[in-house]
């Protein structure tokens, strides 16, 4: 065999190579230390604010402000993330869990969003439901740090599971 043919060859595989690994990268964005520091911050922040939800609404909306401010930073910062859409919808089923005043219904099921509106409604929240949209809430926020950690993957069934209900 010709030395051309063998360079040539061996040329091209190595072109194969490197396409194959250039080709085959992450499907979301790399680790950003900053993300993950924001987005556990933010959580504890949330929960902290939900907690006060058994006093009056306007003795707190300093905090809410506060939390939506910081919500909106990050959703923010996400978007000029590369690869990092599925963080963003994550994002913003947050602001809707959390701000919006529409409900979905899912078979005979409705399920109202928006803690802070609810809260300014009724002026005062029960413990009892407190409790459980902190869990929905807190398990969002989970899920975006832990995608951002890779611990989990955006097709993951909980991942997927947590968009479909709340979208």
């Amino acid at each position: 065999m010709p030395k051309k043919t063998k360079r040539l060859k061996a040329f091209a595989g190595i072109c194969i190579i490197m396409f194959c690994l250039y080709g085959c990268g992450p499907t979301i964005s790399q680790f950003d230390q900053y993300a993950y520091t924001q987005t556990t911050s933010l959580k504890v922040d949330v929960l902290n604010v939900m907690d006060k939800a058994v006093d009056s609404y306007t003795s707190h909306i300093a905090d809410i402000d506060q939390v939506n401010t910081e919500l909106m930073k990050n959703i923010e910062y996400e978007k000029h993330r590369a690869k990092n859409q599925i963080t963003i919808d994550m994002y913003n089923i947050m602001w809707k869990l959390l701000n919006d005043n529409t409900s979905t219904t899912i078979g005979r099921d409705t399920f109202q969003h928006g803690f802070f509106p609810r809260w300014r409604n009724k002026n005062k929240l029960d413990t009892t439901f407190i409790g459980q949209a902190k869990i929905q809430v807190g398990e969002g926020f989970d899920m975006i740090a832990e995608l951002e950690s890779k611990k989990i993957k955006p097709s993951e069934s909980k991942v997927q599971s947590f968009l479909s209900r709340n979208q």
